[in-house]
């Protein structure tokens, strides 16, 4: 199954257990980080896209999960406050990204 979830999370330094101690201690955080998972990403080196869910122009992303020796990279496409844009070196590829 597609799709995105939002957790909150710093940019700065951040880490699987920067994560966990936010989430944990319910802290207050700057950035929402959205994760999106792609169950096939099809043709090596081929466009694919997210739709984003807020009102800015998301700056970064982070790849959590690959199930093979690729790489998820930005497509060349120019984001937008409405869709984000990538490419994965390998074919038919499960990804986890998580964009802020």
């Amino acid at each position: 199954m597609e799709g995105r979830s939002t957790i909150k999370a710093y940019p700065q330094n951040l880490t699987v257990s920067t994560i966990a101690d936010l989430h944990e201690k319910q802290l207050p955080a700057p950035t929402n980080w959205v994760s999106f998972y792609k169950a096939d990403t099809g043709v090596a080196d081929t466009e694919f896209d997210f739709d984003w869910p807020y009102d800015y122009v998301p700056k970064m992303f982070i790849t959590l999960y690959i199930n093979k020796g690729g790489v998820v990279y930005d497509s060349g496409t120019a984001w937008t406050t409405s869709k984000i844009y990538f490419k994965c070196s390998t074919a038919n590829t499960k990804i986890l990204v998580m964009v802020a």
